[in-house]
């Protein structure tokens, strides 16, 4: 029996790999042993809910631990993605901040980003930081024959992967999500073969850091494939029923990316709140999705008519105070109640959320915010720069998300999607093609396959 140690930095990686086909098919298929190395707090959580002591391990060992070397060289690469996307993130981050000598630094990292010898300067430096003991141990104890690490970002994946390379071990490793080659993802070591979701992702880890063509992947995303299974979705009325909805009215579903992107979300729900208050938008009601992590001003207008709240997932208090996406899971209850509330919503409505994917998925009308209540910001502070990062850019440019730039627009939107939900289905299914959805349900046995022919 061989083995594969699969790191797992946070609830979102477990939603695309836990709770799907991948480590299923890997079992039944290819006799494999998976040893899952989970977010510090939640071994025993993980142990509960995946570990079979057949053949899936939870290891409990405190992982992810703080390293100033690694935190060096983890800033060094994130800086030096030479995409727009970066270059947003700098001005936010330090010349909106008044970090002006900062923000020059960091320009000048992003701009070295596009030369080849940068790349293998920073590699070079990389490998020669020693590898801590703790993860020398995880591999004695299991001798894995393979480490796969499904975002290629986190410290100890990478000092895995170069640990397992040194050993003569398979070394495979995934792009966590849509916008990680050109926002998180350098790829700081070279693994075996790559998965991508996307061939918009295969020729972005090409062109940005000469990666092999031929050994890279690309299967579809697996968390979208519980979608293409009808049954899946809850019915309309017992969904309706669970959130507090009024099932004979139309659903308006608003999800907010959090007060650090979004200053003017709450606003602009007042002003679909009044619509609905004044017959505008008759038979009407609006879900409000909060993000699963962070905090929005919407929250403010709990008790107002025609308002339902929610904020999804399985929160962990305590877990890690530092970075909260971790304190999150999305089990498969999460995940169904997500894809039912895409599927029974009239419109939904986000600012460059991956929302617009599960929204096209079932071909629900989607609108994008554009605007910033009635503020007239500059492009470097207004929302709609984030609309020209690179993995939004196919989005736009597929005419199945309309971005609106004003609340008149926006009215004019939502009354034209309520009367015809049809319209420009064209978009969402080329959005659906583009953006990793397999309608057949199989990119998670399609994941387990590159790594079972890995190990062959």
């Amino acid at each position: 029996m061989k083995t594969i140690l699969v790191p797992v930095f946070d609830g979102m990686v477990a939603r695309n790999l836990l709770y799907t086909d991948v480590i299923q098919t890997l079992i039944k298929n290819g006799g494999i042993r998976v040893v899952i190395v989970p977010p510090n707090g939640k071994a025993d959580y993980y142990q509960s809910q995946f570990a079979d002591g057949k053949n899936i391990f939870v290891d409990k060992t405190l992982f992810w631990r703080k390293s100033t070397s690694q935190f060096v060289f983890e800033k060094l690469f994130l800086h030096s993605i030479p995409t727009n996307f970066m270059h947003i993130r700098q001005v936010d981050w330090y010349w909106n901040k008044g970090k002006h000598i900062t923000y020059a630094g960091v320009s000048i990292l992003r701009t070295l980003g596009h030369f080849h010898f940068w790349h293998h300067l920073l590699r070079f430096f990389d490998s020669l930081v020693p590898v801590p003991k703790y993860l020398e141990d995880i591999m004695d104890t299991w001798q894995p024959d393979m480490v796969f690490a499904p975002t290629m970002i986190a410290r100890d994946e990478v000092a895995l992967m170069r640990l397992a390379r040194r050993r003569d071990k398979k070394t495979i490793g995934m792009f966590k999500s849509w916008d990680n080659p050109t926002s998180k993802a350098f790829l700081r070591f070279f693994p075996d073969a790559i998965i991508a979701h996307t061939e918009i992702m295969k020729q972005e880890a090409i062109a940005l850091y000469g990666y092999p063509a031929e050994r890279i992947f690309v299967t579809g995303v697996p968390q979208f494939d519980a979608y293409a299974h009808p049954d899946f979705i809850e019915p309309r009325e017992s969904f309706f029923k669970k959130i507090g909805a009024d099932s004979n009215k139309k659903l308006i579903t608003f999800a907010p990316a959090g007060d650090w992107m979004t200053l003017y979300d709450k606003e602009i729900l007042e002003y679909i709140l009044d619509w609905i208050d004044v017959g505008k938008l008759p038979n009407c009601q609006v879900l409000l999705r909060l993000h699963p992590a962070y905090e929005s001003k919407t929250e403010e207008l709990a008790g107002r008519a025609h308002l339902v709240i929610e904020r999804p997932g399985k929160h962990f208090e305590g877990v890690d105070k530092n970075a909260t996406l971790k304190s999150v899971e999305f089990d498969l209850g999460e995940i169904r109640h997500l894809g039912s509330t895409m599927k029974w919503s009239s419109v939904t409505i986000n600012t460059a959320s991956t929302l617009v994917i599960e929204s096209a998925i079932f071909d629900t009308p989607v609108v994008l915010l554009g605007f910033d209540g009635d503020k007239k910001l500059s492009y470097w502070k207004s929302v709609c720069r984030y609309y020209d990062r690179e993995h939004f850019v196919p989005i736009v440019r597929s005419g199945g998300a309309p971005m609106v730039k004003s609340k008149e627009e926006l009215l004019r939107a939502l009354l034209n999607y309520l009367e015809d939900s049809k319209l420009h289905h064209e978009g969402r299914v080329l959005i659906q093609g583009e953006q990793g959805y397999d309608s057949q349900g199989h990119a998670g046995e399609k994941v387990a396959q590159v790594l079972l022919r890995a190990l062959a």
